[in-house]
């Protein structure tokens, strides 16, 4: 059922999959504030990181939506945890 869907709407499936990792990438590296009292940035960084690294560790639909984006999910944890610690 799953690859019938991806053949039918594959390029469709594919950006959507590419926007949702891109948006994680961006939500762990500066995730944006609405005013100066919104503390939900921290939130949203700590999910972020969670959905990276349940795609890394997991078999979940995590992983799913980043071998449907052609992306590894290892190596963006990887990524992601080397360029924290340069901020650091």
């Amino acid at each position: 059922m799953f690859k019938d869907g991806v053949r039918m709407f594959g390029p469709a499936y594919i950006r959507l999959a590419q926007a949702i990792i891109i948006q994680a990438v961006k939500d762990v590296i500066r995730p944006v504030r609405f005013g100066p009292h919104d503390h939900s940035a921290g939130y949203i960084k700590a999910d972020a990181r969670k959905f990276i690294r349940k795609a890394a560790l997991e078999d979940g639909y995590e992983r799913g939506i980043f071998e449907l984006a052609g992306m590894d999910p290892r190596w963006v944890q990887a990524y992601l945890e080397k360029k924290i610690r340069k901020k650091s």
